[in-house]
């Protein structure tokens, strides 16, 4: 018996042709969102930063985390910041304070600091002795109010003064060097990690990431 060929009636391929089109549409609707890029650390909003390091039920999974690495269950910290894993969620003004450490000193010990650096600066394109030398220049106010501070008491002014020299030195930085934030956040906050009680007030660290202005 011969098998007869039919073709297929009007409505059936006007229904496959209709849900053809539907993949088609779904498929290209899909694409831009598998090919966005998660943005870098250093291009994280300071509302990006805030809402992450504000979040309880992300704070307890970096402390579950980091007890679970270092087994040191009873000092277990209620907000942790591991430079490592999530540099993020440090803001700007704290990486800032952290370099600023090696300010202003010339022990062994911070020249071994800033020459730990020094590949990392000329990865990014940039002379090492230059950068330096603009950095402790950018400082200098920093430094100068720090030295002035260094006494068994801080006036609530003096604090505030230093606050904001930190945060001009942080802007001097940017303005010379168009990547620093980027130097911040891949070279700087990697080597550190911050336990405290508490996040800290959304408001307070806004303030403090202005300059205490």
């Amino acid at each position: 018996m011969a098998l007869l060929h039919q073709e297929p009636s009007m409505p059936r391929l006007i229904v496959f042709q209709v849900v053809l089109l539907f993949c088609c549409v779904s498929t290209f609707a899909a694409e831009p969102e598998r090919r966005e890029v998660s943005k870098q650390p250093w291009q994280w909003t300071l509302d990006d930063r805030l809402a992450s390091r504000t979040d309880p039920v992300a704070a307890r999974e970096r402390t579950r985390v980091h007890v679970q690495e270092s087994g040191a269950a009873s000092a277990a910290p209620g907000f942790i910041i591991d430079g490592k894993r999530n540099p993020e969620l440090f803001l700007s003004h704290e990486l800032m304070a952290l370099l600023l450490s090696t300010a202003g000193t010339d022990d062994a010990a911070s020249q071994r600091t800033r020459a730990s650096y020094d590949s990392a600066v000329e990865e990014l394109g940039w002379e090492a002795t230059t950068f330096w030398r603009d950095f402790a220049d950018a400082s200098g106010e920093f430094v100068h109010l720090t030295q002035d501070s260094a006494g068994p008491e801080r006036t609530s002014a003096l604090s505030a003064r230093i606050c904001s020299a930190r945060v001009d030195a942080l802007i001097t930085m940017r303005r010379r060097y168009a990547r620093f934030d980027e130097f911040l956040y891949l070279h700087v906050a990697p080597r550190h990690v911050v336990t405290s009680e508490g996040s800290g007030n959304t408001e307070w660290l806004r303030w403090l990431e202005r300059g205490c202005r």
